[in-house]
Parts: C-alpha cells; sequence; structure tokens
C-alpha cells in the first residue's frame, strides 16, 4: 500500500473495478470498486500494517488514505466499495458527515465509532487483555471459531470496543468485560445509537495495534472484510 501524504492503491486484484452507479460525491457504493483504508501518520513500526497485510491476501485493491496530511471528505469515499477507519485515525479527522454514507464501513477507534453513532464510549482496558469472547459461532464474523474465549492478540496496549445499541448484533464481547462489544455490526435500516439508522452495514472491529494480532485475529478481520 501506499503512504505518507499521497492516496496510493496496494493490494492486487484479478479483477478491475467495476463502478454500478455514478459518481455523487461519495454518497453511493461502488461495487467491487477498491477498499479505502484511511489512516493517520504512520509511526514507526506502522500499527496499520496487520491491515495492510490482510487485505493484500485477499486480493483486494486499496487505497491507502493518511487523514493527517489529506483531509478526508465524503467525495474521498467515492468509488469505494468499502471505507476502512483505521486504529491509527485521529477521531477529529473523521467528518461527522461519514455518518451518512450509503458505503459500509469498518471501524476500530472509538471516537469515529461514536461520531458514526454506532457505539456509546469505550470501556476502559488494559495491556494485559489478549483475547475476546465469541458469543455467536453461527456468525460468519466469528470466522468458524466455536463460542469462548479466544486470544486474538499477542501484545496489546488496549482493545477497541464500545456499547452499541440493542438493534447491533453482537459476536464477540471482551473476556473480561461482558458488556464491551469487540465485533459487532448493523445491517442497513437498524436503529444505532440515538435514533439513526445504519444507512448501510456499519461494523465494529477490536483490534488496536494491528501489526501484533495473532492469527486469529487475522482471520477474523478478514471474515469482517469478507
Amino acid at each position: 500500500g501506499g503512504s505518507g501524504g499521497d492516496q496510493s492503491s496496494g493490494g492486487s486484484s484479478g479483477d478491475d473495478a467495476a463502478p454500478t452507479s455514478g459518481d455523487d460525491g461519495g454518497g453511493t457504493v461502488t461495487a467491487n470498486g477498491p477498499v479505502l483504508l484511511v489512516t493517520g501518520t504512520d509511526p514507526v513500526p506502522a500499527p496499520d500494517d496487520g491491515m495492510k497485510a490482510e487485505l493484500t491476501a485477499l486480493g483486494l485493491k486499496y487505497d491507502f488514505h493518511n487523514s493527517d496530511t489529506m483531509p478526508l471528505t465524503p467525495a474521498t469515499a467515492a468509488g469505494h466499495s468499502l471505507v476502512i477507519i483505521s486504529p491509527n485515525t485521529p477521531h477529529a479527522n473523521v467528518p461527522a458527515s461519514y455518518k451518512d454514507l450509503t458505503i459500509p464501513i469498518i471501524v476500530s477507534k472509538d471516537g469515529p465509532a461514536m461520531q458514526l453513532m454506532m457505539a456509546n464510549g469505550p470501556y476502559t482496558t488494559d495491556n494485559t487483555e489478549f483475547s475476546i469472547n465469541i458469543i455467536d459461532a453461527t456468525s460468519p464474523l466469528a470466522a468458524g471459531f466455536p463460542d469462548g474465549v479466544l486470544k486474538v492478540m499477542g501484545k496489546v496496549n488496549r482493545m477497541v470496543n464500545g456499547a452499541p445499541s440493542a438493534d447491533a448484533k453482537v459476536v464477540a464481547t471482551l473476556e473480561k468485560n461482558a458488556k464491551a462489544a469487540a465485533i459487532y455490526y448493523y445491517l442497513p435500516g437498524q436503529m444505532m445509537i440515538g435514533g439513526f439508522k445504519a444507512p448501510a452495514k456499519r461494523l465494529g472491529f477490536f483490534w488496536h495495534r494491528t501489526e501484533d494480532a495473532l492469527p486469529a485475529g487475522r482471520k477474523l478481520f478478514s471474515a469482517a472484510v469478507k
């Protein structure tokens, strides 16, 4: 993937993007378009390396957008099939207008999840939390893992989580806090926080420093992208 201040494509795909709708400023999903991976300026080692590796392994094209150097707008999302807000994205860089996008969004950051009306503020975690508790093994988002505790991170400084609305489908919680949703999603039209209806799929995902994810964690991320 690209890095620094340029939006550039990474990964690969057997087919070119096949837009199925016009460019309306970013409000409409483009089927088979590339993924928009939104990040901030990468420290070393880059905390988004795990995401880049999994997108590449899935054979997906992606545009790497540094929101610290290029303002993020709805038009930035135009032509994409999925937006991923990485844990390296400052929450102030994600405009409130993104809650209205009719493009699926995966969020691995507490602040943006709140701005997008996906969840209320996170529960506190510490650097000894390495596992999640899968509570719906029947969901494709469980990636085939059974119900129960699953170690997903080799080392962490926190685990992304939130308190979604009653309409959300929770697939996994933190191991040490059953109230803290670690993998959760909304389908279009479901009620999110504050009575706001999801305009497209929305998904919250637990990892923070993605390069520290164990194979199980990466498999779960791939399932979320799929």
